[in-house]
């Protein structure tokens, strides 16, 4: 996806850890950007840990779907690749 002016890592993570803007629009990877993308990962994974922990409450009232991506753990591949996005 070069060249798209839309980033999905939040302006103050990308503040936090000193990313520039154009290394993320260039995809310049960085140790800044992989910091900026495992922390939305880790805070990702800490969600579907939450969900994953009221599975049982739940399941009565969601469908398939929705539980299924519960069990999915997009962290790993991200952790897999060093954060590199």
């Amino acid at each position: 996806m070069y060249g798209t002016t839309r980033s999905y890592i939040p302006v103050d993570l990308c503040a936090k850890h000193g990313v520039s803007t154009e290394d993320v629009y260039r995809g310049n990877s960085t140790e800044a950007l992989r910091n900026a993308v495992h922390e939305v990962a880790s805070a990702a994974m800490a969600h579907l840990n939450t969900a994953r922990g009221m599975r049982e409450r739940i399941a009565a009232k969601c469908s398939r779907r929705v539980l299924s991506i519960s069990r999915r753990s997009p962290y790993d591949r991200v952790r897999a690749v060093n954060a590199d996005p």
